[in-house]
């Protein structure tokens, strides 16, 4: 018998059950029970103040100047509502809660939120809360239980255990007058078929809104991420260095002169002239006027929104003396240590501003940033755990607050970001919501605070901290998540330096195990890394796998030791393998449908034969992969008696044959852009046994490469006509631009491309053709950039119906779509063409 079920309450002062009478008998056998226990000690107490049964809809129990209200739910998952209320002010009820939910199985194996174990021995614990999911699971293969925090639960603190009473959950509160703190707390079970990750997966679904992006936020949040390492004098040349590096949004690192002073030229601007650190260049800084410093922050803004979302950077536990000293209430004694310019360092201070006027105050300066720029959300720095809080404005906040052992009541850091990215998700530009991506940094994430996150990076590769990738894409579900530095990041120099052929082993072992681990769990890299070669060619289909959104619960039987990952839902699901192994490895493996939606589906590669057979719910197929290959798979909804279907693809062609009459659903584009038809998602139909469907390429080309790009040879000075579209307008000045990109980077670096502008040379950061609309520009050779109703006059070759390069007469070459998005992706594809060509010659000339 359970020793702690065996009685419904240890009374002491003022305790009682709401629902006495369903667990009222003191000596009941409780060895089937399900009903959890919760228990409540205060500080300086041994004992238990409450061990009671919760049995009824709703309890309440008392102690010294606090109550708690225990609610039964039933939506989104089965838990309990922990209310806490109190009198006390000055002396804040400091209480330790424990939930245990009792098990009527024996446990097999514990998932401690983070890592799985045997339950073999008990008791089991994990003490600390960060790195992990705020939850727990015991499962023995054929039952499973889950207890843990619902994801609008914020602490500083929790422990979990497995014992002989059942799961646990414990963790310090703080209790007064100052706010209601709620503890909402999930106890459900789950059918285990894949372990843990089912429980995991049932979370998530039951919360779907804490584990997507606020709806409206800017989509490029789920590519590439970068610096620019820009400079004011050189905007022009980012358009560029994006291009080279597929970035698709900026984390804008630090554009004010003083922490906190975020809205520089606004509320706080104090003497003549502040620094504009990136202006002739990068880290080549300028003193600028209010008017200067505004003017140049809203350039910065718009030539990075032209070609990415912008992200900009604040620190928010790191404010400077010059307004932090003016609200004591909020800093911790010493200085801050997070600088994040230069002459910042030794001028921080440690400041709690929820709780206080600062936080007023900031929040008026994220306001002016979003009023005047063109931003589409903010990049939170260091928002992990380092250290805690003691200062009289978290103890007025109210939130997640805990206690040391003598008493001493404290806030993580890990809070202080959460109501930040809360009143950011209030604000809108262009009816645009704010979107807000954290630094989980290599360590120390709490999962209360990324929940309020829209994505995040992780301040390092793969390698740096294996164990923190999978609790930290749990924590975001389907939110982007971005490994963020270089590729050496984490990897002790000591193994490799000075060795060349041991180094170039390395090097390779450490992209190879990168960029394995972004198609296992749909993570993207940052600029430093994905213009190396191995990367640049995966950009597009780890976009489309990240923003199709993860699944904990893989769905596939039997690929081990393959790493197999599931993106997406029902026919836009997407399947990854890989192979981490240094040998080939073959394995048959079995995708189970019922996780994908209703009925059967196939599996499309990307080129080649896949045999599939169709049984009893799974779809079952062979994989043989070399090592570090990968292999990703689109799908197909089938219906009809099919039992063996194949898929066979190439470069032009889709060919889908089956053992019975079949009706289908497929996605219309591969990841490259070949599709079946433009402007549709998907296409279904019917057919006997087979169907075959020829691939349109992802841009028409309807003229030699080589006269195409003679258009900007050397000393060429074509006409530039362009519509007036937004994307029409950028391709164009991108056309504008290619030239003294070229130049300035063969300059610099003695290469073409780079992903760095703010090293180029400004005088040579202006464009060398001059832009008209249509029909105005200069006769003679012509590059006309637009839609097919901007240039009226002119036919579309064979009616290609996508993005096309065409050459209507000898003198006129144009970059053409039907949408404006269409001919921004031509244009794309004539500057590789033209990277193609400018590479050739340099070549040939060294």
């Amino acid at each position: 018998m359970n020793k702690f079920l065996s009685f419904a309450v240890i009374a002491c002062t003022a305790c009682f059950c709401g629902a006495l009478s369903a667990c009222a008998t003191a000596e009941t056998d409780t060895a089937a029970s399900s009903e959890p226990v919760l228990r409540i000690r205060e500080f300086g107490t041994e004992k238990p103040v409450v061990e009671a049964k919760l049995c009824g809809e709703t309890q309440e129990f008392s102690g010294n100047g606090w109550t708690c209200r225990a609610e039964k739910v039933t939506k989104p998952l089965p838990g309990w509502r922990l209310s806490f209320t109190s009198t006390r002010h000055d002396d804040p009820a400091r209480l330790t809660v424990t939930f245990t939910s009792p098990l009527d199985f024996r446990p097999v194996r514990f998932w401690d939120g983070s890592k799985e174990r045997k339950a073999d021995t008990l008791p089991l614990e994990r003490k600390e809360m960060l790195e992990t999911f705020p939850l727990e699971t015991a499962e023995d293969g054929k039952s499973g239980r889950a207890l843990g925090f619902a994801p609008q639960t914020i602490l500083s603190e929790f422990t979990r255990s497995l014992t002989s009473d059942g799961l646990n959950l414990t963790a310090r509160i703080v209790s007064d007058d100052r706010r209601v703190q709620v503890l909402d707390i999930v106890d459900y079970t789950f059918t285990p078929d894949f372990a843990w990750c089912n429980a995991v997966e049932d979370y998530q679904d039951a919360y779907p809104e804490w584990f997507r992006p606020i709806p409206g936020a800017d989509k490029r949040i789920y590519g590439v991420s970068a610096y620019f390492l820009g400079g004011a004098l050189q905007r022009p040349f980012q358009l560029h260095s994006w291009r080279h590096s597929g970035l698709s949004w900026e984390w804008t690192f630090a554009p004010w002169y003083e922490a906190g002073k975020w809205y520089a030229p606004g509320e706080g601007w104090d003497g003549e002239t502040q620094i504009y650190w990136d202006y002739y260049g990068h880290r080549k800084e300028k003193r600028l006027t209010r008017q200067e410093y505004d003017e140049a922050l809203k350039q910065e803004m718009l030539w990075g929104d032209k070609v990415a979302a912008m992200m900009f950077y604040i620190l928010v536990k790191d404010i400077h003396e010059s307004v932090a000293d003016r609200y004591p209430e909020t800093v911790m004694p010493g200085l801050g240590e997070l600088h994040s310019r230069p002459t910042n360092a030794g001028h921080l201070r440690s400041a709690f501003a929820p709780g206080s006027a600062l936080f007023d105050y900031l929040k008026r300066q994220l306001k002016g940033v979003v009023d005047h720029y063109e931003v589409s959300g903010f990049s939170l720095d260091m928002a992990n755990s380092s250290f805690h809080f003691t200062t009289p404005s978290q103890l007025e906040y109210a939130v997640g607050r805990s206690w040391y052992d003598d008493g001493t009541i404290y806030t993580s850091d890990s809070v202080e970001p959460i109501p930040f990215s809360d009143y950011l998700h209030t604000l809108k530009r262009n009816g645009k919501p704010m979107a807000t991506m954290f630094n989980a940094a290599v360590s120390e994430f709490s999962p209360f605070t990324f929940f309020h996150c829209d994505g995040a990076i992780m301040e390092a590769g793969p390698a740096a901290n294996a164990d923190m990738v999978l609790a930290l894409r749990l924590t975001l579900g389907r939110k982007p998540f971005t490994f963020w530095h270089g590729l050496f990041s984490g990897v002790r120099r000591s193994l490799y330096e000075g060795d060349p052929e041991k180094t170039a082993e390395i090097m390779q072992g450490i992209k190879q195990h990168y960029l394995l681990n972004c198609f296992r769990y749909g993570c993207n890299p940052m600029n430093w890394v994905s213009a190396d070669i191995l990367f640049r060619s995966h950009l597009d289909t780890l976009r489309a796998i990240s923003e199709a959104g993860y699944h904990p619960v893989s769905a596939i039987r039997d690929a081990e030791p393959l790493w197999a990952g599931r993106f997406g839902d029902g026919t836009e699901t997407i399947l990854t393998f890989s192979n981490p192994k240094r040998e080939k490895v073959t394995r048959t493996v079995r995708v189970v449908n019922r996780y994908l939606g209703e009925g059967k589906y196939g599996f499309l590669p990307s080129a080649g034969t896949l045999a599939q057979k169709i049984a009893n719910g799974e779809t079952v197929f062979e994989l043989t992969l070399e090592p570090k290959e990968i292999v990703v798979l689109r799908t197909v909804a089938l219906k009809g008696e099919v039992t063996g279907f194949t898929a066979c693809a190439n470069e032009k062609s889709l060919r889908l044959q089956a053992d019975a009459p079949f009706a289908f659903t497929l996605p219309s584009a591969d990841f490259d852009g070949r599709c079946i038809r433009f402007g549709e998602k998907f296409i279904s139909g019917k057919a006997e046994k087979s169907v075959s469907f020829d691939l349109l390429p992802a841009c028409g080309t309807f003229a030699p490469e080589k006269n195409l790009t003679a258009f900007l040879a050397e000393r060429q000075t074509p006409a530039l006509e362009a519509g007036a579209g937004r994307d029409v307008q950028i391709a164009a000045e991108m056309v504008a631009m290619y030239r003294p990109s070229v130049k300035a980077n063969l300059k610099r670096w003695g290469r073409i491309n780079s992903n760095h502008p703010g090293f180029l040379d400004p005088a040579l950061s202006k464009p060398d053709l001059i832009l008209s609309a249509p029909g105005q520009g200069a006769a003679g050779k012509k590059i006309l950039v637009g839609t097919t109703a901007d240039f009226p006059g002119l036919e579309v070759p064979e009616n290609f119906p996508g993005p096309f390069l065409a050459m209507p007469d000898a003198d006129t070459l144009w970059i053409g779509g039907r949408t404006p998005d269409q001919v921004r992706k031509a244009a794309l594809v004539y500057f590789d063409m033209l990277d193609r060509e400018w590479s050739s010659k340099q070549k040939k000339a060294k």
